[in-house]
């Protein structure tokens, strides 16, 4: 349930017991035009996170949710009148917040909110003063644990071993999955998205379409660009359409669509054979954003420096690109040893 004062619940009990029923065409309704503005690996997480704060308004935390309550909530973000939201509304969902989440997915709920309010004010659903004192509401600071994990190098051996071991499709498919992934750190949203056409075969370039639409170029070189050939001429061809694709594992071919072409693994799928190779080879559960972590990490112990990398994987700050540094405590230390400090000069003579 929802905690915080009880002038804050009765403000988000008073938003959340009217009736929100938003009956706008596609193009008038503020989420719709929030959403279409994203990239489309960033929609299904805004939707989340609309949700997660709805779900909030009700005195409810979207997890803990059954599948088809949790769903039904998800529906109703696109009916919900978030126009009607006050800034005494964004004050109490925000303490509720705080309340049931970790300071970063709060911040990440709440600049949703601020995002289809702000479509709110471009539809003319709000004026520019009811916009602005809606979203005056402070981020939610605190210190948050650090996600994720860096794969070992054992564990990679594991996991492409078994993935070497599977004759099957699907067993050349993961192994090249995985490869792209520790290769170039690409996000789930973006291997999802990659295409056949964004791969140039003798250039080795490959075109990411990551967050906000922003492109950039990363290169298949040595072991990826072998992995990707070897994929496209055993089992994938030269045919249009997504890299990497479902797979019939009855008839051990790729999957097709009603129309005859090739469909695309959605970004569930592609963490599911994750989860399934890491048990096939004993490792530790990871999520396609470690192999991107890994990546990270190992590019800045081989050295490479810190602007390069933010570059390659897509990020605009390199603030960012240092937090996803998950380098073992050995690695760091060894760094550490090749610090000189010329401390026998300054007390040269002393006792």
């Amino acid at each position: 349930m929802v905690q915080g004062t009880k002038q804050e619940i009765e403000i988000i009990e008073a938003w959340g017991s009217t009736d929100l029923a938003l009956p706008l065409k596609p193009e008038e309704n503020p989420v719709i035009v929030y959403l279409a503005s994203l990239s489309e690996g960033s929609r299904r997480g805004q939707v989340s996170s609309l949700a997660c704060a709805l779900a909030i308004a009700r005195g409810e935390k979207l997890g803990d949710l059954t599948r088809d309550q949790s769903r039904a909530v998800r529906r109703e973000v696109y009916e919900t009148d978030w126009s009607r939201l006050t800034h005494g509304h964004m004050a109490a969902i925000r303490t509720a917040l705080q309340d049931a989440y970790a300071p970063a997915s709060c911040n990440k709920h709440l600049s949703a909110i601020r995002g289809v309010l702000k479509s709110c004010w471009r539809l003319g659903l709000l004026t520019m003063g009811e916009y602005a004192r809606c979203v005056d509401i402070p981020k939610v600071k605190g210190d948050k644990a650090i996600k994720g994990r860096y794969i070992e190098d054992r564990e990679v051996m594991a996991l492409l071993l078994v993935c070497d071991e599977d004759k099957s499709v699907s067993g050349l498919r993961d192994g090249v999955m995985l490869t792209v992934g520790l290769g170039i750190g690409c996000r789930v949203a973006e291997i999802h998205g990659l295409d056949l056409a964004d791969y140039d075969q003798k250039t080795g370039e490959i075109l990411i379409t990551g967050k906000g639409n922003r492109d950039r170029i990363n290169w298949a070189d040595n072991e990826l660009d072998d992995a990707f050939k070897y994929w496209l001429v055993k089992v994938r061809g030269d045919e249009a359409g997504p890299m990497f694709c479902p797979i019939d594992f009855r008839a051990g071919l790729i999957k097709r669509t009603e129309e005859g072409g090739i469909p695309r693994m959605s970004p569930w799928s592609i963490q599911k054979r994750l989860k399934i190779r890491a048990k096939q080879a004993g490792v530790e559960p990871f999520s396609w954003h470690d192999l991107r972590r890994t990546h990270i990490s190992n590019c800045l112990d081989l050295g490479i420096d810190l602007a390069t990398v933010a570059k390659n994987v897509g990020h605009s700050s390199v603030e960012t690109t240092a937090s996803y540094d998950r380098r073992p405590d050995r690695a760091r230390r060894q760094a550490m040893t090749k610090l000189r400090i010329p401390w026998k000069a300054r007390w040269n003579g002393r006792e």
